[in-house]
Formats: structure tokens, C-alpha cells, sequence
């Protein structure tokens, strides 16, 4: 049976876990918002985590999740009828 509270093994089951290799993935859920700003939200979020993590920019992805409002509803509300 391994002890995972052994220093030895907490470092060994931490480096097998979290490779640098693996790929990271920021999810971003919004309203519809054009290609452009699409494009620099990728940018932006890659350049900010690499940044952060110290894990390479192209180790990243980047899933934007757009949503129209009516299709959001805050206390039971649609957010369509709480913007007007």
C-alpha cells in the first residue's frame, strides 16, 4: 500500500498528475460577442495563464461559450427581461 503522506510519494503522484505536458483548458461562458473580440479574448486569456502557470502558451485551450441572454436567468428571471 503506498502513503501518500510520505513526502517522496506526494512529490511522485503530484508530478505523475499534473504533467507539463498536459493541456490546460480555460473555458469562458458569454453573451455572443464578434470574431474579434473572440480573437483577442484567446489571445489574452493564453497570455495571461502561460503567464501565470509558467505553462507554455501552446500547451493552452481556449473554449468560448456563447450564450444569448434569454438563455441566462438570474432569481428566476431571464436576463433578457432584467436588461430592459
Amino acid at each position: 500500500m503506498t502513503c501518500l503522506r510520505h513526502p517522496h510519494n506526494l512529490f511522485w503522484n503530484r508530478t505523475n498528475f499534473f504533467k507539463e505536458d498536459s493541456m490546460p483548458i480555460i473555458t469562458l461562458t458569454i453573451s455572443p460577442r464578434s470574431p474579434e473580440v473572440k480573437e483577442q479574448l484567446i489571445a489574452r486569456l493564453t497570455e495571461a495563464a502561460a503567464g501565470t502557470t509558467g505553462i507554455p502558451a501552446e500547451k493552452f485551450i481556449v473554449v468560448i461559450d456563447e450564450n444569448p441572454i434569454e438563455n441566462i436567468g438570474v432569481g428566476g428571471v431571464p436576463l433578457n427581461k432584467l436588461t430592459r
